[in-house]
């Protein structure tokens, strides 16, 4: 439960990132990289990991969360954000409708405004799929990196 409403905040946080110029800037770090490696998943810009750390784990505070479930989604948390940048191309399945899988994520990290629009999620996919920003086309290549623009039209958050 506590996985699902932290995924909530981060879903929220992650979609602003890419709606709003000032932030973008520091969001762009992670999107620069024309190729994923899962050495990505650590390559964000120093406010931007402490802004997404105090709402990500903002549930745990809350809701005062046991120390073995808080062990448990800091490693679901890793080992997600490491295989989710993973450059291994492979068949996650129905795991692509549950998880943030590396499949889902490279779309995330396109350089087409209109396909990295998408996949806010950060362990979960659950979020995208209610709120209509889950994208996974089939039998298209995909290119990543950045072009400089906010990812994702203002209109969107309004």
């Amino acid at each position: 439960m506590i996985l699902i409403i932290a995924e909530f905040f981060f879903y929220w946080v992650h979609r602003f990132l890419h709606t709003n110029s000032t932030l973008w800037k520091w969001h762009s770090v992670h999107h620069a990289c024309e190729r994923l490696y899962s050495i990505n998943s650590g390559r964000f810009q120093a406010l931007e990991t402490i802004i997404i750390t105090l709402f990500y784990y903002l549930s745990i505070v809350l809701f005062q969360v046991l120390d073995e479930v808080v062990i448990l989604f800091y490693v679901a948390t890793l080992v997600t954000g490491f295989l989710e940048h993973v450059n291994i191309d492979y068949r996650a399945g129905v795991f692509n409708h549950i998880l943030n899988t590396a499949t889902l994520h490279r779309w995330h990290h396109s350089i087409r405004v209109e396909e990295s629009s998408n996949s806010f999620g950060r362990v979960l996919i659950i979020w995208d799929i209610i709120f209509s920003t889950y994208y996974l086309p089939k039998n298209k290549e995909e290119e990543i990196g950045i072009n400089n623009e906010v990812k994702v039209p203002n209109t969107l958050m309004g």
